[in-house]
């Protein structure tokens, strides 16, 4: 009973969304779920019959590739075996390790000379290491320290596989690597023919440069390439963050229950099926192995799936547009009319709608051009020319406090300060004055005499206030007195030094003011003999500056500010630094590019 209720509901649901759509969108919805249907079907059919066929495809593609790598490797082992007998060839060196006298310095200097050749022929080794079996010392080089070291009490009996490489018939041995980036360790044993006694060992340290290159077209491909040695170590993987135990331990398995040189099946590792192509070397015993995600081939399988169901969405999509491009040759001009009432209610009240159709939608447009027209008739009439009438008040109040209206001011005071006999007042006011005109004038950059003056000024005033406790000294140099310098910025440090070098105990302060070029830069160093910091303090100020320009903050003051300034100015190529020490005084030196400075200048 409940369940025919709840069928019921469900059915009055879905009657009730089909009345609510138009008849075209009915049509469209039935086409395209009648022919989705058709389609998923044959889809999901060819998937599978397709399926198998691609995993035999791309396993035997993956065989046909790993059997020319095995070939290939084998030929680079081969190198290597030549390669490591190259110092047999040579006479001075069999001549000096079949002696039986003690090494002298000739012998020494002739086998480091043989060694440091040998090694630059190859550029594919990490360390070339020579032990000699009766003599000392031993010899290195490496990549790292590209010159022949001595070794002294390492015997090459103490080398780990030392039974193996200096046993037959080979008298070699390819050991797995011991750290990330090495393919392997080889051992090589040059032997007295006569009695086959081991006369020296060399040791080779690998890197994986070669597998590395072999294995970046399966990479690329979402396949891993791992070669495993006939003991089953792992010599070389592309993912060796996955590469794990337990997943070598089950292709060992693997491949011992085939029994056969060529295997290939599928596993599954953390969460992961992978197809795993393996094929053996004849030659060496090793396995190169190909672990390919399943969901790589996958992806190819569901290429040509999707391709098909896209064909199959264009001739639904095709059917169904043919059959409302009608409704939407109605709807369109609503549509554009919708855009043009957003644009108006954003505030754009100039816009207009030339829209056609049919006589309810070309009334509809006519309507909505008069009203707009009407809307921006009294908004011109009413909003603009109030704000118009308020500008013009602004302007004018502004032009009564014109900064030159100020300094004409400070003049007429000046004048009658003099008229009047008193002489300590026009230097105070002339300074002003000229501070006033300083500071009104336009730009970024100013010269530094002109800054110096500025600065000069505003001491004067300074000592005029503080008397005795306030003395300062200017050691300028002459050759920077013609340098553009950003505004204000010698000023900043000075008043800084005033601010907060007069506070605590210190109660009598002397600055110091110096400029100097040096190399490129300009120097100009504002030094105190005021309180000074603490180190927490100090560290805290560097870690305001560092931020103000982090955060690109112009907005700050004092020193924060200046220091944004200059990083944007001279595009981070100026510097600032701060030495202060507590009750000792602080120095403020800014550093700024000199070249760099010229381009400011000119433009």
């Amino acid at each position: 009973m409940i369940l025919k209720e709840n069928i019921h509901n469900i059915k009055k649901k879905i009657k009730a969304k089909l009345n609510s759509m138009t008849l075209a969108t009915q049509l469209a919805t039935l086409v395209s779920v009648a022919f989705s249907l058709i389609i998923l079907v044959l889809i999901f059919y060819n998937y599978q019959s397709n399926r198998s066929a691609i995993l035999n495809q791309q396993t035997e593609i993956t065989t046909s590739m790993l059997r020319l790598e095995t070939h290939n490797i084998d030929s680079y082992f081969t190198e290597l075996d030549r390669y490591s007998l190259l110092l047999r060839q040579n006479t001075s060196f069999m001549n000096i390790i079949n002696s039986r006298s003690v090494m002298d310095y000739q012998d020494t200097s002739t086998l480091s000379d043989l060694l440091a050749s040998q090694f630059d022929n190859r550029n594919d080794l990490f360390a070339y290491r020579l032990y000699l079996t009766t003599k000392d010392p031993d010899f290195e080089i490496t990549k790292r320290k590209h010159m022949v070291s001595y070794l002294y009490k390492r015997r090459a009996s103490t080398l780990p596989y030392y039974d193996i490489f200096t046993s037959r018939p080979n008298f070699m041995y390819l050991a797995p690597p011991k750290e990330e980036g090495v393919l392997c360790t080889y051992y090589r044993t040059i032997i007295r023919i006569e009695d086959q006694k081991p006369l020296a060992v060399i040791e080779l340290i690998v890197d994986d440069s070669y597998l590395s290159s072999l294995a970046s077209s399966y990479v690329e491909n979402g396949e891993m390439l791992i070669m495993l040695g006939s003991d089953w170590d792992l010599f070389y993987s592309s993912s060796p963050e996955l590469t794990t135990d337990s997943m070598i331990q089950d292709i060992r398995k693997q491949i011992e229950e085939s029994g056969q040189d060529e295997v290939h099946f599928t596993a599954h590792w953390e969460d992961t099926s992978y197809l795993v192509v393996s094929h053996m070397s004849e030659k060496r015993g090793y396995h190169l192995l190909s672990v390919k995600p399943l969901t790589v081939i996958n992806e190819q399988i569901s290429a040509t799936r999707n391709v098909s169901l896209l064909l199959a969405i264009l001739a639904i999509s095709l059917s169904v547009l043919l059959s409302i491009v009608f409704i939407r040759l109605i709807t369109r001009p609503l549509s554009t009319l919708s855009h043009r009432l957003q644009k108006v209610g954003s505030g754009n009240f100039t816009t207009s709608a030339e829209i056609s159709g049919s006589v309810e939608i070309s009334n509809l447009a006519e309507s909505y051009n008069s009203m707009i027209l009407h809307i921006n008739d009294l908004i011109n009439k009413n909003y603009i020319s109030q704000i118009n009438e308020k500008t013009a008040r602004l302007i004018a109040l502004e032009a009564q406090l014109n900064p030159h209206f100020l300094y004409n001011t400070l003049q007429a005071i000046s004048t009658e300060a003099i008229l009047s006999g008193n002489k300590k007042i026009p230097p105070m006011i002339n300074a002003i004055a000229s501070m006033l005109r300083y500071s009104i004038k336009d730009g970024d950059f100013s010269l530094l005499e002109q800054e110096l003056k500025y600065v000069s000024d505003y001491l004067f005033l300074q000592q005029s206030r503080f008397d005795e406790h306030l003395e300062y000294e200017l050691l300028i140099d002459e050759e920077t007195r013609k340098i553009t310098i950003p505004k204000i910025s010698i000023l900043t440090l000075v008043e800084n030094s005033i601010l907060h070098g007069m506070e605590e105990e210190v109660s009598q302060i002397r600055i110091w003011v110096e400029t100097s070029l040096e190399d490129d830069l300009l120097k100009i160093c504002v030094r105190d003999n005021g309180c000074g910091m603490n180190p927490e303090k100090l560290d805290a100020l560097k870690s305001r500056l560092r931020e103000s320009v982090e955060h690109r903050n112009e907005t700050g003051i004092g020193l924060t500010n200046l220091y944004s300034r200059l990083t944007l100015l001279y595009n981070g190529l100026a510097d600032m630094k701060i030495e202060s020490t507590y009750l000792k005084g602080t120095a403020v030196t800014l550093l700024i590019p000199y070249e760099e400075n010229k381009t400011c200048i000119k433009h």
